[in-house]
């Protein structure tokens, strides 16, 4: 599957080479010669009308307004874009709080999709127009089983295993995450708080199935008692790896190249299973803005989207420009499948995983 950007026929087709249309501001003469100019019923003229958009990331502020943003804003610089970078469990606060009260600022999020299950059933979500020009480009470039509407496909989150290398001898390097467990590694492990269904939460969960409900139980109240850092993110897991706040975490691919690039002393770990969380985008239900989220999203998706995106060390859904951006980065032996994708109770009932992870992390 090969995203292709502007195939999908909206307002951004006149930059393209060979489109029809030609799009204010794009210098449509050089671009092919396009006589005609957007329909009112484009979505990027409905989201001119609108003007603005704000936007719920759990992408870290540099990673968007440095990297991702500037070649958005080159092509619809128009747009008053306000970026909100926050934490998973804030941006689902966030959101649910301003549905409740009636007060909606944001227009569309990007956000782990275990934390944003339980906001499923409260209606903060609304889905894209079914007809629109976003649905169109997503069914013709992406698979079905890479989104549920709602949401929206956004990228893909790598989990792995870190630990620093001047602290961590090779023979406590852990093979398996009953590793975690180990008298070891006790007080030397950190992760992200398994309750509000991130990182952490999605990794245990997947291995429910494959331990079965006892060993799990076990397992984990094992490594709960070995004294493990629970974190908010695992962003925050991966800083106190570099800080010596820890010396083994669970982090993810982002995290790891992240520092390495840093000059830390860190290694990542493909332990089994391999799985990576699912960061969708999503649309608020009250949305003052609601064309100026789906031009944005549509773009996030484009081929130009999903190859900044990877620039900053995300993994692209889209599985052709992965591949190519991350070439030997993730080993070819490694299959890396979504979180949970062996117990979908995970996701369509998150209040029960709630409950079986206070039960243990307290």
């Amino acid at each position: 599957m090969t995203v292709i950007a502007g195939c999908s026929g909206g307002g951004d087709d006149g930059g393209d080479g060979g489109g029809d249309t030609m799009t204010e501001g794009d210098g449509g003469g050089g671009d092919g010669g396009g006589e005609t100019t957007t329909s009112d019923s484009s979505l990027e003229a409905q989201a001119r009308e609108e003007g603005q958009m704000t936007f719920y990331s759990v992408i870290d502020e540099e990673g968007m307004r440095n990297t991702i943003l500037p070649p958005f804003q080159e092509q619809y610089g128009w747009m008053d874009f306000n970026l909100v970078s926050q934490g998973v469990s804030e941006i689902a606060s966030t959101m649910s709080t301003e549905y409740q009260t009636g007060n909606v600022e944001s227009d569309a999020a990007i956000n782990t999709k275990g934390t944003m299950s339980p906001l499923g059933g409260e209606g903060v979500f609304r889905e894209p127009d079914p007809d629109g020009e976003l649905m169109q480009f997503i069914e013709e470039n992406y698979s079905e089983d890479l989104y549920t509407l709602p949401a929206v496909p956004g990228y893909l989150f790598p989990i792995q295993v870190m630990y620093h290398t001047d602290r961590v001898s090779d023979d406590e390097v852990p093979e398996s995450f009953e590793d975690f467990a180990s008298s070891e590694l006790e007080g030397r492990i950190a992760f992200d708080d398994p309750t509000i269904l991130n990182t952490a939460g999605g990794q245990f969960a997947t291995l429910r199935e494959i331990w079965g409900p006892e060993k799990w139980r076990s397992t984990l109240t094992d490594i709960a008692n070995n004294g493990p850092t629970l974190t908010d993110s695992s962003s925050e897991s991966a800083r106190l790896l570099a800080q010596g706040g820890a010396d083994v975490v669970i982090g993810s691919l982002n995290d790891t190249l992240s520092l390495q690039d840093d000059g830390e002393p860190v290694e990542g770990l493909w332990l089994d299973p391999a799985v990576a969380l699912n960061l969708p985008i999503y649309f608020s239900a009250e949305s003052e803005h609601p064309k100026a989220a789906e031009l944005f999203a549509k773009w996030f998706l484009s081929e130009e989207g999903q190859r900044a995106l990877a620039q900053t060390g995300r993994v692209p859904v889209d599985s052709d420009i992965a591949a190519e951006e991350f070439e030997g980065t993730i080993p070819s032996d490694v299959q890396i499948r979504p979180v949970a994708f062996n117990d979908q109770s995970y996701y369509n009932d998150p209040e029960k995983w709630i409950d079986r992870y206070e039960e243990i992390f307290g």
